[in-house]
């Protein structure tokens, strides 16, 4: 089964982490430039920011909206860049971040899509 990573409240996604540590690669710049080799393919794809229309920090940051909601206006976010893999914060839902699903480890869990926006 595939969903959206929800953040737990010990800081990291355990479905992101899951994917990381399956594949042994560490929170570290070595593990980060192997996330975004074959297999995983992660691509450093930045942010779209609304307000200029632009697209910032591509090449350097890669970010995914979990399944968790912060707030009316934030969610939560998880992430990498080229020294960590296991990046999580709430931003701002008017920004545009990458949505990728992983595949997850248990067979009871489901989406809610009325919960990602």
């Amino acid at each position: 089964m595939w969903s959206v990573p929800a953040f737990e409240s010990v800081g990291l996604s355990k479905s992101w982490s899951y994917l990381f540590t399956t594949y042994g690669y560490e929170d570290n710049a070595s593990g980060s430039r192997n996330a975004s080799s074959y297999p995983l393919s992660y691509v450093y794809s930045g942010i779209y920011y609304w307000a200029t229309g632009r697209l910032y920090n591509q090449a350097v940051y890669s970010y995914y909206w979990s399944s968790t909601i912060y707030n009316s206006f934030y969610s939560y976010r998880l992430g990498m860049n080229g020294s960590h893999l296991f990046k999580v914060d709430t931003f701002n839902k008017r920004f545009g971040i990458t949505l990728r699903c992983v595949a997850t480890h248990s067979a009871t869990a489901t989406m809610n899509w009325s919960t990602v926006f």
